[in-house]
Order: C-alpha cells, then structure tokens, then sequence
C-alpha cells in the first residue's frame, strides 16, 4: 500500500511529492501509521472517525487512497512551508489531527478525486490524440 500512496502522491501531485522527498520524507513515513489505524488520531480526529468510515465501507478500498490525497492537498500549503524533516514529520504525524472536520476531508476528496480524474482524462485524451496523429502519418507515408 506504501507504493501506491507514493506512486499516486508522485504522479498527482509531484511538487508536493518533490519537496517531501528533498526533505527525507518518503511516503511510507505517515502513511503506514495513516493506513494502520485507518487514519484514527491522525490526520483525522477520533471524534471525526466514524464518519469516516462509513464512507470508506460505503465506497471501498480505493476511498483509503482518496483520503490520503485529498488530506494531503488539503494541507500542501503547510507541507510547502515545512523546511525541516522534523517540521514535515510532525506535521503529517502529530499536526493535524485537530483542526480537520470529516466534512471538509469528504468534500476535499470529492473535489480533488474530480480534479484528478480530469487531469488523467486529459493526459489519455492527449495520448490518444498523439498516437491517432501518428498514425495518419503513417497512413499518409503509405501513399
């Protein structure tokens, strides 16, 4: 699961993933406590939890990889401003818990799952463009 979280925080957000590498910050860092504990205490607060949950059985497994990506692009700002191991780990680890309501975590994962989902739409529509350009010319070198 730690791959997929880097896989997908480097091809989603690869400035983000750029500056947390530079500071020594691998994914497997916060998201093996994040996804061990199904993201109780941190990032999301206990009192927060259950809801969280329902969506994550209401929509399934791919939702633990949404959350991961929607908090962190809920938080990139504060990651961004960190210039220090020790301030982007207690970030991801012990910063945040508290000031994220499950509303605002659904909402994020929505807009940012939409945005993604736009922006992969996009590079498989400038793919196949590519490849249907390609293979005109191909066709034209037939003639």
């Amino acid at each position: 699961d730690q791959l997929v979280v880097s896989d997908l925080v480097a091809y989603f957000e690869p400035k983000l993933s750029d500056h947390m590498l530079g500071l020594g910050v691998t994914c497997d860092t916060f998201s093996v406590p994040w996804l061990l504990c199904l993201f109780v205490e941190q990032p999301v607060a206990f009192s927060e939890i259950a809801v969280i949950w329902d969506h994550l059985f209401l929509r399934g497994e791919e939702f633990i990889f949404q959350m991961v990506l929607a908090i962190l692009h809920l938080k990139k700002d504060e990651i961004m401003a960190a210039s220090q191991y020790e301030d982007l780990m207690h970030l991801l680890l012990r910063g945040m818990g508290k000031e994220m309501s499950s509303s605002t975590i659904l909402h994020y994962v929505d807009e940012v799952m939409n945005k993604y989902i736009d922006k992969h739409s996009k590079t498989e529509e400038d793919e196949q463009g590519q490849n249907d350009d390609n293979k005109d010319d191909d066709d034209d070198d037939d003639d």
